[in-house]
């Protein structure tokens, strides 16, 4: 997906906002938003409004992203924030349809850019159509809204546009950036009973700490507390807030499971974890006519 010098400079034209939100073409392919404010820095990804980075000023990268991700019509990219929509992971009752939904794969429009009391940011819209009805019957207009300060708030929108109400499950797929993954603790879900989908979704219950040394893929549910990436690698925390989510996800593909996913080197499960804020599992959304729902995760980052 090549980028297009007359887009950039119309996106820059239109929606750039000098010292704040810039657009360019990305390594990866596409068009990328820059964000920056005096505490940190982020990138927003056109295609799948996809964060691809998460920067404070003083530290490290907070994202993870995949040495083989790329950027390409009809293809998610592997790492930072996927967004997935309207269904998580395999679909309940088809397994052909795609996998995580099918906003992730395609472009999406700006609506507007934000340099406001030392915030900056972009909202990025994507309403369903006629060519989606064999996936999803709902009718919808989503947004994304991403606020960058010294932390990043990720909001996904989701609006009923249509005269049928519709459920739906979704999640912020977040990849973060970890020194070794044998040395991490997750915590803020002791006590959690989550559904452990390598039992056959057992329902099992959290005791302290989530630890890795092995494969881990657990769907966390009534939890709406703050979850905490415990990191002595990088001497850092960094923390997950949510809003309007009552479930989340752990994943990490560990050895085996890494040599089937795509776009992931074998080794490279070793430097990420995916803490996910989802409505996930029971923790499903219906929406009426006219109804919306938010969705959102808040990162920020503490030394230790």
């Amino acid at each position: 997906m090549a980028a297009v010098p007359a887009d950039i400079e119309r996106l820059n034209a239109g929606h750039g906002r000098p010292g704040a939100v810039s657009f360019a073409a990305h390594p990866l392919g596409g068009v990328a938003a820059h964000l920056v404010t005096p505490e940190a820095s982020a990138i927003v990804a056109l295609h799948g409004a996809h964060v691809l980075s998460f920067k404070p000023k003083q530290g490290a990268e907070v994202l993870w992203m995949s040495p083989e991700a790329r950027i390409a019509e009809g293809h998610g990219i592997r790492g930072g924030v996927p967004v997935c929509w309207p269904w998580f992971a395999t679909h309940a009752t088809d397994p052909e349809k795609p996998d995580h939904g099918f906003v992730r794969k395609v472009p999406w429009r700006v609506v507007r850019t934000i340099d406001d009391s030392g915030a900056a940011g972009i909202e990025l819209a994507f309403a369903t159509g006629a060519q989606h009805r064999s996936l999803w019957p709902g009718e919808a207009d989503l947004r994304v809204v991403v606020t960058l300060r010294d932390r990043l708030r990720v909001d996904v929108i989701t609006r009923n546009t249509g005269a049928d109400a519709f459920e739906l499950t979704q999640a912020l797929h977040t990849y973060f950036a970890v020194g070794n993954i044998a040395d991490i603790e997750v915590t803020g879900l002791h006590g959690a009973t989550y559904q452990d989908k390598l039992r056959n979704y057992d329902r099992l219950q959290q005791d302290g700490a989530i630890t890795f040394a092995g494969e881990v893929d657990r769907i966390y549910e009534n939890t709406t507390a703050d979850v905490m990436i415990v990191d002595p690698d990088n001497a850092r925390r960094i923390r997950i807030a949510k809003e309007g989510s009552a479930s989340t996800v752990v994943w990490n593909p560990w050895v085996e499971k890494s040599k089937t996913v795509s776009d992931m080197p074998p080794e490279a499960f070793r430097t990420m974890v995916c803490v996910e804020t989802t409505n996930a599992g029971g923790d499903v959304v219906r929406l009426e006519p006219s109804q919306q729902h938010r969705l959102s995760a808040i990162l920020s980052v503490e030394p230790i």
